[in-house]
């Protein structure tokens, strides 16, 4: 309770510098809540408080607001008038050769810029500083430019919010338009691809994760879809959200080896996206790419097997023996357990890799559980089980 009212003195101690900060920032804007603020910092003095915020207004802030006004007729505001009185202001309020110095000696531990005395910089030797933090300087202030910020960030905050893609975070791979529009297709088939890899995989952790790219989308910037397919193979298996810009430095603290390769050679079709996932002596390997007017993904190569099944929200992949009659089993197992079954494949292994071996995928409108996927695989011929929501 103590320590409550001492933080209370403190926000009151405090209030009368926030005061005149806000008349001083925006006249306008807190006309209309300036006795309230009034009563929160001078308490039983709130009268003679709210007097001499109104006399400090009307006497010294409306007068400024005039002479700004006056100064930048074209709407540049007070930031105008500042590059008017102090040519280069901008660049001049940093000493930069006094500020390496700073770091250098220990005085500053970091700084963060965004604008230098010659512009525009392309080298600098803040640059080489770990401790210093260098951002792109945003000099457009125009109507149009602000609004049409103003749009971008709002598009990047629905983005966010709903599972899209975040392209503009300073975190996050920047990827050119172009690559984009024609990489966007291939963005939830690289994290479907991901967490479908990982489900596959015997063993209990992540070694290394390997991802080729080949056919056109490989002519351009994949990283955007490499960070998808680690936001994928990550999902469910950390305490922490996975998204965009997490998902490499989770995989990195995590000490799995995450490679990428690119080729412009696709054998039967114009792209593919292949997804290896190790885990000690074992590794799984899945294939898909995108098909149609709607780039719907597709499911290509799992467990060995080829097939083609468009994928889904919910799937269940066996391996069993290959005879006639197990995919009649499978089919009755799951009408039985109400799930009804929207598409099925079934491929089968090289003989080298597991004589005559099959792989089956079955996708639902509804998830599979797993104990019905475990009384499948505890049937006759059946070797392998595993259901997957994307």
């Amino acid at each position: 309770m103590a320590e409550n009212r001492r933080s209370g003195l403190l926000q009151t101690s405090n209030a009368w510098p926030l005061v005149l900060c806000l008349v001083g920032l925006d006249y306008f804007s807190t006309l209309a809540y300036l006795p309230s603020i009034a009563v929160a910092a001078a308490g039983p003095f709130a009268p003679i408080a709210a007097g001499v915020v109104v006399l400090v207004t009307f006497l010294i802030a409306l007068p400024v607001y005039w002479y700004v006004v006056g100064r930048s007729p074209d709407g540049r505001g007070a930031a105008g008038v500042f590059e008017d009185l102090i040519p280069g202001w901008r660049g001049k309020l940093v000493v930069e050769d006094a500020l390496r110095e700073a770091l250098d000696s220990g005085k500053v531990a970091g700084a963060a810029l965004d604008v230098f005395r010659d512009e525009p910089v392309t080298e600098h030797p803040l640059f080489g500083y770990p401790n210093v933090v260098v951002t792109p300087h945003l000099g457009a202030s125009t109507a149009e430019a602000t609004d049409r910020a103003g749009y971008q960030a709002a598009e990047q905050v629905v983005a966010a919010l709903t599972g899209g893609v975040v392209t503009s975070a300073v975190n996050v791979p920047a990827v050119a338009p172009e690559d984009l529009e024609a990489l966007g297709p291939f963005l939830p088939l690289a994290q479907n691809l991901g967490r479908i890899a990982v489900a596959l995989v015997e063993g209990t952790s992540i070694d290394e994760v390997d991802i080729e790219y080949r056919g056109r989308i490989a002519e351009r910037d994949t990283r955007l879809l490499t960070v998808q397919m680690l936001k994928g193979a990550l999902a469910g298996h950390t305490e922490e959200e996975v998204n965009e810009v997490n998902a490499p430095a989770i995989a990195e603290e995590r000490g799995i080896a995450v490679s990428q390769t690119n080729s412009s050679f696709a054998r039967d079709f114009t792209d593919l996206v292949r997804v290896t996932v190790r885990s000690g002596d074992t590794s799984t390997r899945v294939v898909g790419t995108t098909l149609g007017q709607n780039h719907h993904p597709h499911l290509l190569e799992a467990w060995g097997s080829r097939f083609n099944v468009q994928l889904e929200e919910h799937l269940a992949i066996f391996r069993y023996e290959d005879r006639p009659g197990m995919l009649g089993r499978v089919g009755t197992m799951l009408g039985e357990a109400g799930i009804n079954i929207v598409s099925a494949a079934v491929g089968r292994q090289p003989t080298e890799e597991a004589s005559g071996g099959a792989v089956m995928l079955v996708t639902a409108d509804s998830p599979v559980p797993k104990e019905i996927v475990d009384r499948i695989v505890a049937g006759d011929g059946f070797v392998a089980g595993r259901t997957i929501s994307l």
